[in-house]
Parts: structure tokens; sequence; C-alpha cells
């Protein structure tokens, strides 16, 4: 299958979890994001990536698998999951892949919600991201960082 996307700025491959098989594409433009389902070796289709999950009408700025963290006493570890991030220039999004269903669910979400807030005469809003297996870190217009860790119960925490 062919298909050209204008203002094409990222592609991410999404495992089933973190160690694990290929199962998805996501593509993103500069105004929306894409996501195919890899069927098999080679069938590629595409999928409404917002009855999967995912945040389609907006740009994505990063899309990651991450471990899933479990709290025993007093120590955190960090397994193998099939939870993924998504940032957009709104906000961060937790998903999980169900492997049966073969379907993201969207299990959490952390949104900037200051509609009217400017920063240096701009909107606020998410200009760049990076997740790695246990942190998300957003950095907004005006210079402002923000890092988001993944609890125990799959929500987002700021971390100050």
């Amino acid at each position: 299958m062919t298909r050209e996307f204008e203002g094409f700025v990222k592609l991410a491959v999404l495992l089933t979890a973190c160690i694990s098989l290929d199962t998805h594409i996501l593509v993103s433009t500069l105004q929306d994001t894409h996501l195919f389902q890899i069927d098999s070796g080679s069938t590629i289709s595409r999928v409404e990536s917002a009855a999967k999950g995912f945040i389609s009408n907006l740009p994505t700025l990063a899309v990651s698998n991450i471990a899933r963290r479990i709290v025993k006493g007093k120590q955190s570890t960090y397994v193998n999951s099939s939870l993924v991030v998504q940032v957009t220039p709104r906000g961060a999004f937790l998903l999980e892949f169900n492997i049966a269903t073969r379907e993201f669910t969207q299990l959490a979400g952390w949104e900037l919600l200051e509609e009217g807030v400017k920063s240096n005469a701009k909107p606020l809003e998410i200009v760049a991201a990076s997740v790695n297996p246990s942190q998300v870190v957003l950095a907004l217009t005006g210079g402002r960082l923000i890092t988001l860790t993944v609890t125990e119960l799959d929500q987002f925490r700021e971390v100050v």
C-alpha cells in the first residue's frame, strides 16, 4: 500500500509489550495522527485511531511503549507491559494494548486545561516531549518542563 502524508514528522512502531512483536505503526503529520495495524509479515491496514484510544485529530509529538510500575513495600520495580504513552500538543495519554482484541484502551490522561493562558504571547501547549520506560518529560511554550511518572494504579503523577 502506498500512501502519501503531507508534513510527515514522526513514525513509530508499537509493540504488544515492551519486549515483544511489532503490532502497529503510528504516523504523525503536522495536523493529525494515523494508526496502522500490522496484520501479518507483509500486510498493513489503516485503523481508525480514535476508535483505538489514540488522539487522532492532533499531531503526536512522542509515542512509546513503557514498563509497568510495581510497588512492593517501599521498593518500586518496572516490568514488561502492554502500556503505551502518546503525547500531543494538548496532553499525555496512557493506553493499554489488549492482545485478545488487538485494541488499545485509554487508561489515563494529563491535559493542559488552561485554554486562555499564554506564554510569551503564544497559547500554552506542549512543544516537545520525551518518553522513557519510567517517565514522560513535557516541554511547554515559554520553557517550562513538566515530568510525569505512571503510578502503580496506571495514572499520571506530576513530579515536583
